[in-house]
């Protein structure tokens, strides 16, 4: 078997896979999302989702001393992705609105609603809609439906500039939208073993 064809193969055919290039990083392989381990390991600080950037070197900043760096291509169109530490900009205005517009009544409705309109950041809407949730459904809950309620308006996630880095929190139900690629770092060998760290990596 020619391993190290079949390895080229495979990497060729990623260069040709449409969407944007990220990687994740963590504790164990994977290929496919699991939203019911969202908040498993570092938790869901940004958004209520799936962490992924776009710059590897970032990536692998999170990854455990034995863990491993997954690629993916994320495929949804970019203007799907709500950009968070910027402001509502008038293409997403009217969704957003839609959005603060359906959350319960009282203070949190309408600083998110006063966001909007004075050209608040994104951030700031999506902090007030979980805390208006957070009375009704809890914390943690409250993270969870407030994306959901993004993700039926047509969102698919966040973009957050993180340190100068685009981190894409991708919401529950996009899944299917997160195609794997192929296994960039694996366990290291222990001290000792001969071989180089990474070389049996999954391709």
């Amino acid at each position: 078997m020619d391993l190290l064809g079949l390895i080229r193969r495979v990497g060729e055919a990623a260069e040709d896979v449409p969407g944007i290039r990220a990687y994740h990083s963590g504790p164990r392989r994977f290929r496919t999302f699991d939203p019911d381990r969202i908040g498993s390991t570092t938790g869901a600080s940004v958004g209520y989702g799936h962490y992924l950037t776009d710059d590897l070197d970032y990536a692998r900043q999170y990854k455990p001393a034995r863990g491993y760096t997954h690629e993916f291509a994320i495929q949804v169109p970019q203007e799907t992705l709500l950009r968070l530490n910027a402001p509502v900009s008038p293409e997403y205005a009217e969704t957003v609105m839609q959005w603060a517009g359906g959350l319960p009544g009282g203070h949190y409705k309408q600083l998110a609603e006063d966001a909007v309109r004075n050209q608040g950041e994104v951030w700031d809407v999506y902090d007030y809609a979980r805390k208006a949730l957070s009375p009704l459904v809890g914390e943690t809950a409250s993270r969870k439906e407030a994306v959901r309620r993004l993700h039926g308006l047509g969102v698919n996630g966040f973009r957050e500039d993180s340190q100068g880095k685009n981190v894409y929190v991708m919401f529950p139900g996009t899944e299917d939208k997160i195609r794997y690629l192929r296994s960039l770092s694996i366990i290291p060998p222990t001290v000792g073993a001969v071989g180089v760290a990474g070389s049996g990596d999954e391709r």
